[in-house]
């Protein structure tokens, strides 16, 4: 008889345990924490905020903190989100160097993006612009092009660090075209610019560059997306100058630790989505440049292992291995 009753019991202990689709619609029930890897008042961190502070109205108007974690080029963030427990109160906003520059060029990493993360959503992109100084002897990437085949050494172009996306680009362009391009390595891209304007190098390819633009000091020669960029729509693309391989968006998205439910990262999805769509999230974020992307956890997982395996292959065609 005791046996039955234990047995009644737990039948009816299961008939009153939430369903998991009952279980999301009701989360949250506190706030949640967005780690950036990245400083605050940055290009990762400005379309955190924006969006983070709008998805509350669709996640039960719970507010999502941002959480600064700075450090060895996103690294820092990702170990700390990673060991997060896995129930949707902790969630990853990225950049692309910690979604697949690092992934795809350092070995050793301490964390593998997409066996120790959940795909959520990639939220916002944006092409680069290949500049040069406004008074300077270029004024289209062919007189580069013309330039780097006439001289011993090629042309030299800044970069924001090794394996940054402006070294990336200059690997891209040095294939496409055939010429040697010499990378001159900076520590963020203030300096190179600095160093651009002053006259002592070539080229730089950036994304936060309208500033130096609009104030006549630099020219743009193209950018570097597969369509025309808004924030530039004078300036062509490398790939209608004929170069195809040259595409390289800075790019950033949400992320959730391994083993977070799937129910509960569709109900992120969903909210992220929700916010996207929002008239004065989308003039807030396509004012900095911001082309905005969206759509469903899968789909960011296809291009996440798209473009870091694009990525090993440029590091294995350069050498380009990063400790």
């Amino acid at each position: 008889m005791q046996t039955l009753v234990a047995i009644f019991a737990g039948l009816m202990l299961f008939a009153c345990a939430p369903t998991p689709a009952l279980a999301a619609e009701s989360f949250p029930t506190r706030p949640l924490r967005f780690i950036v890897p990245a400083p605050p008042g940055g290009i990762t961190d400005i379309p955190a905020r924006v969006i983070a502070d709008r998805m509350r109205e669709h996640m039960n108007n719970q507010t999502l903190v941002v959480d600064n974690r700075s450090g060895a080029g996103g690294i820092v963030g990702a170990v700390i989100a990673k060991e997060a427990r896995p129930d949707g109160y902790t969630l990853f906003y990225a950049h692309a160097a910690a979604l697949a520059f690092l992934p795809a060029l350092m070995p050793k990493l301490p964390y593998r993006i997409l066996e120790d993360f959940e795909p959520v959503i990639h939220t916002v992109r944006s092409p680069m612009a290949c500049v040069v100084k406004a008074d300077g002897p270029f004024r289209s990437v062919q007189d580069m092009i013309e330039a780097a085949k006439s001289r011993p050494k090629g042309l030299t172009y800044g970069t924001a660090g090794t394996g940054n996306a402006s070294h990336l680009l200059g690997l891209m362009l040095a294939k496409d075209a055939k010429v040697s391009l010499t990378p001159i390595h900076y520590r963020g891209d203030a300096p190179a610019v600095q160093d651009l304007i002053a006259g002592q190098i070539d080229f730089f390819t950036a994304g936060a560059i309208k500033p130096q633009v609009d104030s006549g000091r630099l020219r743009v020669l193209a950018t570097t997306g597969a369509q025309r960029w808004f924030t530039f729509p004078d300036a062509p693309t490398f790939q209608e100058l004929g170069f195809p391989g040259v595409e390289l968006y800075g790019f950033s998205g949400i992320m959730a630790p391994k083993g977070t439910p799937a129910a509960v990262t569709q109900r992120v999805n969903r909210a992220a989505n929700e916010a996207l769509k929002d008239a004065s999230v989308r003039e807030r974020l396509m004012g900095i440049g911001f082309e905005i992307v969206g759509g469903e956890p899968e789909d960011f997982r296809r291009f996440l292992t798209r473009e870091i395996n694009r990525y090993k292959r440029i590091g294995a065609e350069n050498n380009l291995v990063l400790e």
